[in-house]
């Protein structure tokens, strides 16, 4: 990866109100980028919380729930479908 971390530019602090606002925001953003995006979570509730809030109803078709629960042949699959563009 030529990635390199920069805590200015990579760390956000956000009210917890705004959380799921600007989360959604940098999703689109690298959908409109034409670039796949993976998000993970400290939790599967806090993931659940995420996916069934407001700001997440109209991209609900285009995401992929992986969890440990998922097989590991079915994990596989289901990051290739997620590293897709448009997908998340």
């Amino acid at each position: 990866c030529n990635r390199i971390y920069n805590p200015n530019n990579d760390v956000l602090v956000v009210d917890k109100s705004e959380y799921f606002m600007r989360l959604r925001g940098e999703i689109d953003n690298v959908c409109n980028a034409d670039r796949a995006i993976l998000v993970f979570f400290e939790s599967e509730k806090q993931l659940m919380k995420f996916y069934n809030s407001q700001e997440l109803m109209s991209k609900k078709s285009d995401i992929q729930i992986i969890t440990e629960k998922v097989s590991v042949k079915d994990r596989e699959l289901f990051i290739k479908r997620a590293a897709m563009i448009g997908r998340i």
